[in-house]
């Protein structure tokens, strides 16, 4: 049974211990976190296969890290075409927010200060982002699409989404793709942001790691923090 804690009458304890919980779940990870990582950093491919095959398909295999034309075909064969278009119409919805975000945001401006100095500020996209999303206990397509909406509306090249193949998960590939992401990879948990940061033979590293995820992915994060953001 979930306890229902009510904030206004708890007391100091189990506020603190509430407000330091997330930290503390990840503490008691890290080191069983930082193997991975560097496991993925050494093995490649072959770690992401090996943990792909422990956590989330015993079948899985190299060739099925990258989602192919094949299986994008498939994926749109499979989704109800009513959710397709009401993908589409959250993803117009969503971008006329994010666009209009970037729009409010400082202008590129410049001046010379003296002769021959010019100083100022310029807005430029990150060249590449990793997109997890999560796909343990329920698919989540409208993250997904959230994400990458947001990316492309900062004018990101290349987007890359991430999740575990825990099912065929169709809707995430199909909203993923609608939403204007450029890669996408049957891969989860620690192994994927190892991945994203590092890369391995099949997936490329990128600048920017954004997304949910479980204790486990956001201690991830948090380590390979500095080789991307």
């Amino acid at each position: 049974m979930i306890k229902i804690y009510q904030w206004n009458k708890a007391g100091l304890k189990d506020k603190a211990r509430i407000l330091s919980r997330s930290q503390a779940d990840m503490e008691s990870v890290k080191p069983y976190v930082a193997g991975i990582i560097k496991e993925v950093r050494t093995r490649g491919d072959g770690a992401l296969v090996k943990y792909t095959r422990k956590f989330d398909n015993s079948k899985f295999n190299k060739r099925m890290i990258r989602v192919s034309p094949a299986d994008i075909r498939k994926a749109y064969a499979k989704v109800d075409p009513k959710v397709v278009r009401i993908m589409r119409e959250q993803i117009k919805i969503s971008s006329i927010y994010a666009k209009t975000e970037r729009s409010k945001l400082v202008a590129d401006w410049k001046i010379e200060t003296i002769p021959g100095v010019i100083t100022g500020q310029r807005l430029t996209p990150i060249e590449s982002v990793g997109l997890y999303v999560p796909a343990g206990k329920a698919p989540l397509p409208v993250v997904a699409q959230i994400l990458t909406v947001a990316a492309k509306a900062a004018g990101v090249p290349r987007i890359v989404v991430c999740f575990p193949p825990t099912a065929d998960n169709y809707e995430i590939i199909v909203s993923a793709l609608e939403a204007g992401a450029t890669e996408i990879y049957r891969v989860g948990g620690v192994q994927a942001i190892a991945a994203l940061a590092y890369g391995t033979e099949t997936i490329q590293p990128v600048n920017f790691i954004a997304g949910p995820g479980n204790p486990y992915v956001q201690a991830a994060k948090l380590q390979v923090f500095g080789i991307v953001k």
